[in-house]
């Protein structure tokens, strides 16, 4: 796509007054190292997560005009890109992040005002930072508006000059110092003139097209005309969100539409209102006979949904901090499900010694209100042990954190079941009963949290808000006789 790299690479490249230290984040593969390579470069760091696809590309790709991956000039640099960034002691006059829109969690960290503050970090005086995402070139839509916006504001939020150059992609300049004068078309097709730089589209005609006042001042009124938008963090995902809400655009404009309306303010009332009609609820029928039973199978559905919450929180945590999972995935996994058995084989243990279970069950559930706290304040304290340099041992903590989610949850079920066998003799219907609530649970959390209470109201107040359902249900399990 020769049209896309000559973008990607110029005009980030133009605004550079000597171009001649750059990193490259991504897409390395492709011509954009050709691109970027045509302007008066010294050295070009280009970090890459996957070897694989260098490995691929000095394989498939070596006779193809645009390969550069052996120039001595590039620097390959088998890293994720944010921790590289994080974590170099280089300065760079120029910086081309070129990643996917952030539909997903693990891109969007390339995207938040976190990211924003470590490159400015690395760029030399005077630098500029390109990035890019999908757009349109004669129409904006009120998602695609909304999802442009969060992305300015934010950069904004670090960088004391951005600038938008519209198309059907809307490529992003952050500029380290304040730039009165707009971007000049003219300017650029000169300064492209006099590196004698040799392009197929990104010339004299093409420029004045692209940059014409009218076209930029339509993106700026569009983008103003976004009902809200708020700034993209870490911990605030929002933006792989307005990603999904501008895709769901392409489907079904009915659930764009659903999705737009949601807002923090309107996630939480909804959640206080849940809250609510549970506690009514439970508070009405606990005089009824099976109270004690549907009050704990009620505990043992919180609890599925808080503990797939806690380890989808943990993964979420963990790519936001490093990036990359592989097979570090594979290991919060079996943490998790080992802390299951641990809990689960400890407490049958003791079962027969357990002469009130349904106390012992209560005792537990304050653990699971306790849990969500102590996991932020993990979150907190391992982040800062990034910031510090101790990535490694901070990589190695996070293990810990699903085994002691697992290890609370697999004390509960069956103790569950205990309370739930007492003067029946139905067990194949208790146990499918029990298993139920807990995967419904499961379900409920994997599909609310990921896509709804992570990305619109953060992770603190998911964590928050986990722990509230946890005290109310420990609440309603104490009502009963």
């Amino acid at each position: 796509d020769p049209l896309a790299s000559e973008e990607t690479a110029h005009f980030p490249l133009s605004q550079s007054p000597a171009p001649d230290n750059v990193l490259l984040v991504g897409g390395g593969t492709s011509e954009i190292m050709s691109e970027i390579l045509k302007h008066p470069v010294q050295s070009l760091d280009y970090v890459e997560l996957d070897p694989l696809i260098i490995s691929s590309a000095k394989k498939f790709l070596k006779t193809k005009q645009f390969y550069r991956l052996d120039d001595p000039r590039v620097n390959i640099i088998n890293s994720d890109g944010r921790y590289f960034i994080k974590t170099t002691p280089k300065r760079y006059n120029t910086i081309i992040v070129d990643m996917p829109n952030p539909y997903t969690a693990q891109i969007n960290r390339f995207y938040t005002v976190e990211f924003f503050r470590e490159v400015r970090r690395v760029m030399s005086k005077g630098a500029v930072l390109g990035f890019s995402v999908s757009s349109s070139e004669n129409y904006i839509s009120a998602p695609e508006a909304l999802f442009l916006r969060t992305l300015l504001e934010t950069a904004t939020a670090v960088f004391p000059d951005v600038k938008i150059i519209p198309g059907d992609t809307a490529h992003f300049l952050c500029f380290d110092e304040k730039r009165s004068v707009p971007l000049d078309p003219e300017k650029i097709a000169r300064t492209l003139k006099a590196r004698q730089i040799d392009t197929v589209y990104v010339r004299d005609y093409y420029l004045l097209s692209k940059l014409s006042e009218g076209r930029q001042a339509f993106l700026q009124s569009a983008i103003s005309r976004a009902s809200y938008s708020r700034k993209n963090f870490d911990f605030y995902p929002v933006c792989y969100f307005y990603d999904m809400v501008l895709w769901s655009t392409h489907f079904n404009t009915r659930i764009s539409e659903f999705l737009m309306y949601l807002t923090k303010q309107r996630i939480l009332l909804a959640a206080i209102g849940a809250y609510f009609l549970l506690f009514v609820f439970y508070f009405i029928r606990r005089r009824s006979a099976n109270y004690k039973k549907r009050a704990t199978l009620l505990a043992l559905f919180t609890t599925g949904l808080s503990e797939i919450s806690y380890e989808i929180l943990i993964i979420l945590v963990f790519q936001i901090m490093f990036g990359y999972l592989y097979y570090k995935i594979g290991i919060i996994v079996t943490s998790f499900m080992l802390g299951l058995g641990l809990g689960s084989g400890f407490i049958t243990k003791k079962l027969p010694r357990i002469k009130r279970p349904f106390r012992t069950y209560k005792q537990v559930q304050l653990l699971v209100v306790m849990y969500p706290m102590v996991l932020l304040g993990a979150f907190k304290a391992l982040s800062v042990l990034v910031d510090s340099g101790y990535a490694p041992a901070a990589q190695a903590l996070f293990t810990g954190l699903p085994l002691i989610a697992g290890f609370v949850g697999g004390m509960q079920y069956p103790l569950a079941n205990r309370i739930c066998l007492e003067n029946t003799s139905s067990v194949g219907k208790i146990a499918g009963t029990t298993y139920a609530a807990d995967l419904l649970g499961s379900f409920a959390g994997a599909f609310l949290i990921s896509t709804f209470f992570v990305p619109i109201v953060g992770i603190p107040a998911t964590c928050l808000l986990l722990s509230t359902l946890s005290a109310l249900t420990l609440i309603l399990l104490s009502l009963s006789n």
